[in-house]
């Protein structure tokens, strides 16, 4: 993965290399930066963990391979309504982590037990909001988001068993969006807000979980090969949390946990104009 990073990034470079000397950035290569389909691939890393009382229970940690899908615009300031910024993401992670805790039964009696869990992460959120321009190089854009996530956890192996996760999330952010130079455009966007209707599906039984406080960072670096393609890396990290379900009549519930996720990606835009 490192190696290609390492690649994208020499392309990126040798294309800066060759724009013209006395060529000015400014924000027009941000507005087609935005404007556009993309494709992302790569791997995102897993941690996840279920807590009683700050005491862990058990994780979930390891690399997933990685696809995302985009469709970005935004508006020109003549438009009806300019500035208008909109995005829509989906991205799906699958593959296997290592699974380290216990397997426990209604009366607290717990067994150490290590194995592997098939793992199937699908995300998608749309966002809303509105640029302004600060400079002649550089666009403000506040936003707010509505997010999904389902995760389907197939623990394997005897005494394996398989739960699926589903929440919704509402997050207000802030992209900032920096063209330093011709074709290029660094961006770095921050949110953070509330799960809601979270819940937990297992043989049959749905828990309903707390809502919590998510948020995500997002780095990215794009540059423009030609009019229409561009190339970018991006770095995110994001985390996402649970509250405990209440206790059902069998005694069971679903704890507290935590899921910690950082993605590295690869991809293409293929802008409107």
């Amino acid at each position: 993965m490192r190696c290609k990073f390492i690649a994208i990034a020499a392309v990126m470079a040798a294309g800066a290399a060759g724009a013209s000397h006395g060529a000015l950035a400014d924000t027009l290569d941000i507005r087609k930066a935005n404007n556009g389909l993309s494709l992302d691939l790569g791997a995102a890393y897993l941690d996840y963990a279920e807590t009683q009382g700050g005491t862990v229970l058990d994780t979930e940690k390891g690399w997933l391979p990685t696809v995302g899908l985009g469709l970005g615009v935004l508006a020109f300031p003549n438009a009806p309504i300019g500035n208008l910024y909109f995005r829509l993401d989906a991205r799906t992670s699958f593959g296997s982590t290592q699974y380290n805790g216990a397997l426990c039964d209604q009366f607290g009696n717990c067994t150490p037990y290590q194995s592997t869990t098939d793992d199937k992460i699908f995300t998608g959120a749309a966002q809303l909001g509105r640029a302004f321009e600060v400079g002649r190089a550089l666009m403000l854009t506040p936003y707010a988001e509505i997010g999904y996530r389902y995760w389907a956890r197939d623990l394997e192996g005897i005494g394996g068993y398989t739960e699926d996760y589903h929440n919704w999330d509402a997050m207000g952010g802030l992209l900032a969006q920096l063209s330093p130079a011709p074709r290029w455009v660094l961006s770095l966007s921050g949110a953070a807000g509330k799960t809601f209707a979270a819940d937990m599906t297992t043989s049959g039984e749905s828990f309903p979980l707390g809502s919590e406080v998510t948020w995500r960072l997002q780095a990215k670096a794009g540059y423009r090969v030609t009019d229409r393609l561009e190339l970018t890396a991006t770095v995110e990290y994001s985390r996402l949390a649970y509250g405990a379900s209440p206790v059902d009549v069998n005694g069971y519930y679903e704890p507290d946990s935590t899921t910690r996720q950082t993605s590295l990606l690869i991809g293409a835009v293929w802008h409107f104009f």
